[in-house]
């Protein structure tokens, strides 16, 4: 039974490694891929918003189907069309403020359980549409920013 315990805490830190590698989440390393943010500034803010309000329902509609390779990919550009909507242009989000909360929500995930983790997955959606259609986009960035990691955590977990 310890033997469990042990392997179990071993898989959740090397888990947790992962997801903190593979979000960019060490401070200097873009989150975001150069040509994702690229094309959310390309795209006009009028189109910005108008895909984003899509890709938001579509990816509380997809979060069931359980793909979360998926849902991760959604999320993070929907975090890079929040942060264009919310500041006027979209980045890496390589910031001291993003890393730190990626790190505490994938420190959080790595010690549910996957139902939980989908649950907290699908609350978290909820709360980013609802910020979205309130114009809190900063809010919603980082909810976002939340369900990418948990995602990513969920998609990378045996």
């Amino acid at each position: 039974m310890v033997l469990m315990r042990w392997f179990r805490q071993v898989g959740a830190v090397a888990a947790l490694c992962l997801v903190a590698l593979s979000s960019g989440c060490q401070s200097g390393e873009p989150l975001v891929p150069r040509e994702v943010y690229q094309k959310v500034n390309d795209d006009g803010r009028e189109h910005t918003y108008d895909t984003a309000w899509q890709n938001i329902r579509k990816l509380n509609a997809d979060i069931p189907e359980g793909d979360y390779t998926i849902t991760a990919e959604q999320s993070l550009l929907i975090a890079s069309q929040m942060e264009r909507l919310e500041r006027g242009s979209a980045g890496a989000q390589r910031s001291n403020a993003v890393s730190s909360f990626i790190e505490e929500i994938a420190e959080s995930a790595v010690k549910r359980s996957d139902q939980e983790n989908v649950l907290v997955l699908t609350s978290v959606s909820v709360a980013l549409q609802e910020s979205f259609d309130a114009g809190d986009f900063s809010e919603a960035r980082f909810s976002a920013l939340e369900a990418h990691v948990i995602a990513r955590h969920l998609s990378t977990t045996p």
